[in-house]
């Protein structure tokens, strides 16, 4: 089962969240705070994109489990690898605005090196 908000939340540890549920908090370049900067706006939109494709595949995969049920279901998984394709691109960029402190701290994290800091 794909946890959406949880994809979410973890995304917003690293990159700014631009929309926040709590009413302290929300939005506040709205109610006059500072404007998000370009590059913040554009990682809150890969990280949409990524988890959209996310999405997609997931009911993708469902789709192509019932059909494969079938007699004469549909199997082809081209969609579904294009969904990947997308979320693997959007994720790609995404990093490449990371800052490279940041991003060699999650590399040793994921390699198994300890502490990112």
């Amino acid at each position: 089962e794909l946890r959406t908000q949880q994809l979410k939340r973890d995304f917003n540890l690293y990159s700014d969240n631009i929309y926040y549920q709590d009413e302290a908090r929300a939005n506040v370049y709205l109610l006059g705070g500072t404007t998000p900067q370009s590059s913040q706006t554009e990682q809150y939109l890969l990280r949409n994109e990524v988890i959209g494709a996310v999405q997609n595949a997931a009911r993708e995969l469902e789709y192509l489990e019932q059909q494969a049920a079938l007699p004469a279901g549909d199997t082809d998984s081209a969609d579904l690898l294009g969904y990947f394709a997308t979320a693997r691109s959007a994720l790609d960029e995404y990093l490449t605005r990371a800052e490279a402190r940041d991003l060699a701290g999650a590399q040793r994290l994921v390699a198994g090196g300890g502490n990112a800091g």
